[in-house]
């Protein structure tokens, strides 16, 4: 058996490189996006409900100069999920008599899935942290229910319902929780002996508790269209992102058309010529997608089940390849396991917590496109439940060797986090791996030489520039706050800058009056604005350095260079 102190010892070695994989890993698009929110605090925003939100306030303190610093951003995380979780799971762990309850924050806090959920600035940080602080509560609870000479569990109720509260301000997915909790309440079967009106009593108080710390937020939907819970039920069930409703008393300007402008039209000569050199330019360097073969029904649903379900494998990493030695030579050994004579109802909770988002985002997965990251709070169960296997009570002269062979793995995962943080902030060494662009490049490169270019030349006009992703407009904010930049609905999918007027200085009525606007985006042909004709066209080029040039320039690198292309259109009034 590993002494416990040196146990503690690897689990903070690993919280280390969280700490450190959190400072030099570049900020991603989404987590721009979420930190940008800080800036006008809500109870609710188009996304997401608002707990996210605070995660960028340290930020905003911290200055401008600081507002694309990662660590800074992220340190609000990075510490509620390397005290919180670990302090939850190990209290969890031992109430359930884990002979080492420190291996369940080990083996969480060296999974793939528990280092990133305590690295990144997202609603999943927040929805693990107080997940496992409910999984506690909640225990604590039942605990006291069952224990028929003592008073009703007031102040557990409470604390439970406040977690739960909080933790659908996180996110909504997890009502899991909730659900689970009152399932142990009415269903199982260890409970029956607790009087109902005493089960009923305690439901009663964690319920209206947990409404009372949410209920801002639904108010806030009921004022606003019901924008989150519209988005989130239309994301995930239906695969489609919806229109943005609308703050009342803001237009926003007329939404692009995709129809192309017609070359018949001599006003449009000039513009035309110059787009042909642009895209002769683009042709000759870059070879066309291949089409891609339409997948039927099926097809596509056994595709999206077998992602769905390699996600899950691949997120504790080396873990699993040495959890799975670990339940092979407890099989080889044979030993009959104590079982208790009474079901522990803590335990069952446990397993639930465990099991049902694997199995709950399992069902919907062949029938829409599950992110990898929805189900993970299932894997602060999946630790603990590993800390109480069988296999630890193994003879003495196969515990060390059993172990040690965990213990590697876990740093190994750690390690590979930290390796490919390595290769976001170095591009030379990302380029010398592969020529072509990775999910690294995608999410954090470039952008802050883009966010130079537009505040550059955008500054100094009065034509505004518009941007079609959200991503973009996120991350020209983060990297220089000074730039004015809002995001066109109608191209890509609506946000939280086309839902809500304060994040746009254009309206409808003064978009007419502009003397002219530009357009960032990807896409190749010019979008139709009203009353608006193109006027000249740049592509763009981020480089696997990330810096931005000029694909027209003299001198400039060939295109095939390019991991990212942008094309910037100018409109003039027509």
């Amino acid at each position: 058996m590993i002494p416990s102190a040196r146990l503690w010892l690897w689990v903070v070695a690993v919280l280390a490189i969280r700490f450190l994989v959190a400072a030099v890993l570049p900020v991603t698009t989404d987590e721009a996006y979420y930190a940008i929110w800080s800036t006008n605090l809500s109870w609710g925003y188009f996304d997401h409900p608002p707990m996210v939100a605070l995660g960028g306030l340290l930020r905003d303190l911290a200055g401008p100069e600081f507002s694309a610093n990662p660590l800074i951003m992220r340190l609000p995380v990075v510490l509620l999920a390397s005290l919180i979780i670990p302090a939850s799971l190990h209290a969890v762990a031992r109430r359930l008599g884990a002979r080492q309850p420190t291996l369940a924050v080990f083996i969480f806090c060296a999974s793939f899935a528990g280092i990133a959920s305590g690295v990144l600035l997202t609603p999943d940080a927040f929805l693990m942290v107080f997940w496992t602080a409910s999984l506690l509560a909640a225990i604590l609870v039942i605990d006291g229910l069952m224990k028929p000479l003592e008073r009703l569990p007031v102040l557990n109720a409470i604390t439970c319902g406040i977690f739960f509260g909080l933790g659908m301000l996180a996110k909504y997915t997890f009502a899991l929780m909730p659900l689970i909790f009152t399932w142990m309440l009415l269903f199982n079967r260890s409970l029956r002996t607790v009087p109902l009106t005493r089960r009923a009593s305690a439901f009663a108080l964690t319920t209206v508790t947990a409404v009372l710390v949410f209920s801002p937020h639904v108010i806030w939907n009921a004022r606003h269209q019901w924008a989150t819970f519209g988005f989130q039920l239309r994301h995930g069930f239906a695969g489609d992102h919806g229109a943005a409703p609308l703050e009342d008393g803001f237009e926003p300007p007329p939404a692009p058309s995709r129809l192309p402008y017609s070359r018949l039209d001599d006003r449009l000569a000039g513009f035309f010529s110059q787009y042909d050199a642009v895209l002769s330019k683009r042709s000759a360097v870059v070879k066309p997608a291949p089409p891609r073969r339409t997948k039927g029904k099926l097809e596509q649903g056994a595709k999206w089940f077998w992602e769905y379900l390699g996600s899950q494998l691949a997120a504790p990493g080396l873990l699993l390849p040495a959890a799975a030695i670990m339940i092979f030579r407890e099989r080889r050994t044979r030993r009959p396991v104590a079982r208790s004579e009474k079901p522990d109802p803590a335990l069952a909770l446990t397993r639930l917590a465990a099991w049902v988002p694997f199995a709950f985002f399992g069902l919907f997965a062949p029938f829409t496109k599950v992110e990898a990251n929805w189900p993970a709070m299932g894997f602060a169960g999946v630790a603990i439940l590993a800390a109480l296997h069988p296999a630890w009570s193994l003879g003495e002269e196969r515990k060390p060797r059993l172990e040690h062979s965990l213990l590697p793995a876990g740093i190994g995962n750690a390690l590979i986090l930290l390796a490919i943080a390595t290769l976001a902030i170095q591009p030379q060494l990302r380029a010398a791996i592969s020529s072509k662009p990775d999910r690294i490049s995608e999410e954090t490169s470039g952008f802050s030489s883009i966010a130079n270019f537009v505040a550059g030349r955008w500054n100094q006009r009065n034509t505004p520039l518009f941007v079609d992703k959200y991503q973009w407009t996120a991350m020209i904010k983060l990297h220089r706050p000074d730039a004015s930049v809002q995001q066109i609905r109608g191209i890509t999918r609506d946000a939280e800058f086309t839902r809500a007027g304060k994040w746009q200085s254009v309206d409808a009525s003064t978009f007419r009056k502009l003397p002219g606007i530009s357009l960032l985006t990807s896409e190749d042909r010019p979008p139709r604005f009203e009353a608006f004709a193109p006027a000249g066209v740049e592509m763009l080029c981020v480089k696997p350095d990330g810096s931005l040039g000029n694909t027209l320039e003299v001198g400039s690198d060939p295109l095939a260079s390019c991991h990212r292309t942008l094309f910037l259109y100018d409109y003039r009034p027509w």
